[in-house]
C-alpha cells in the first residue's frame, strides 16, 4: 500500500495532488489542513492549522504496517504580508514563518521519527519557489522562508546520507512547481504596486495565459516521482529533465 500525507489539501495544488494520487490504485491519502474538500472512500482528512504552532509540535504519524511507500508532501503556504521591510508587522512575519517553515520543519522531523526504519521507499517532498534562490521586493518574509526551506531539505539530505542502511534512508526533495493559478496568485495581483512593485507583470501572467492550472501541475509531479527518487540534487524545479 502507498501512503501520501499533504498539508494545504483542501485547495489548489494540495488538493489536486490528492485527487490525482487517489485514482491510483492500492493508495490512501491523507489530507492535512484546516477544512475538507475531499470525498473519497481512500481519503482521510486530519484537520490541521499549520499557523498553530502547539497543534503542528503534537500531531503525530499514524502506525503503518503494510507500507510500500510512504511520502510526505509539504505543500502549504502563504505569501502575506506582500509589504517592503519597514512596513510590515512582527505578527504577520511570525504567521509566515510559522506555516511557510517551521511547520514542514517538525513535520518532516515527526515523519523521520514515525518512518525511519521502515524498509520501504519514503520521500519528504518540499514544496519551494524560485522566490526562494532571487530577490523580489514585497516578498521579503516568503523569498526567506522558501530559502529556508532549500537549506533545510539540503541538511535533510545529508543527514540521511549517513544512514548505513540504504533502505532505511528518507529521499528528500525540494521542489520549485513553476507559476500555477491558485489563490496566491490572486493576492498577487490583487497587491498595491507601493507594497510590490512587480504586480503588473503576474497581471500580464494572467492575461497572457502563461500560468498552469494545479491539476497540470499536479500530473506533471506525480509523472515524475520517479525521476525525483533518482536524482541526486535536493533542490530542483519541474522544469529539469
Amino acid at each position: 500500500m502507498k501512503y501520501i500525507f499533504i498539508t494545504g489539501s483542501s485547495k489548489g495544488l494540495g488538493k489536486a495532488l490528492a485527487e490525482l494520487f487517489l485514482k491510483q490504485n492500492e493508495i490512501k491519502v491523507t489530507g492535512m489542513a484546516r477544512s475538507c474538500s475531499i470525498s473519497d472512500e481512500n481519503y482521510v482528512h486530519l484537520t490541521l492549522d499549520l499557523s498553530n504552532q502547539q497543534a503542528v509540535n503534537d500531531f503525530t504519524f499514524p502506525n503503518l504496517t503494510d507500507a510500500d511507500e510512504v511520502i510526505l508532501v509539504n505543500n502549504a503556504g502563504m505569501l502575506d504580508p506582500i509589504k517592503k521591510v519597514g512596513t510590515f508587522t512582527g505578527a504577520a512575519v511570525a504567521m509566515n514563518v510559522q506555516v511557510n517553515l517551521i511547520a514542514p520543519m517538525v513535520l518532516s522531523s515527526q515523519f523521520i521519527q514515525a518512518y525511519q526504519k521502515l524498509g520501504c521507499k519514503k520521500m519528504i517532498l518540499n514544496i519551494s519557489s524560485g522566490a526562494g534562490k532571487y530577490p523580489i521586493d514585497g516578498w521579503a518574509a516568503y523569498c526567506t522562508t522558501k530559502s529556508g526551506l532549500d537549506m533545510f531539505s539540503t541538511v535533510m539530505h545529508a543527514e540521511q546520507n549517513l544512514i548505513s542502511n540504504v533502505s532505511n534512508r528518507v529521499k528528500i526533495v525540494a521542489l520549485s512547481p513553476g507559476i500555477i493559478d491558485t489563490e496566491m496568485q490572486a493576492e498577487i495581483r490583487s497587491s498595491k504596486e507601493e507594497d510590490f512593485s512587480q504586480v503588473d507583470r503576474f497581471v500580464d501572467y494572467k492575461k497572457s495565459g502563461e500560468l498552469q492550472s494545479s491539476l497540470q501541475t499536479a500530473d506533471n509531479i506525480i509523472s515524475k516521482l520517479h525521476f525525483l527518487y533518482n536524482r541526486e540534487e535536493v533542490i530542483c524545479s519541474l522544469r529539469d529533465e
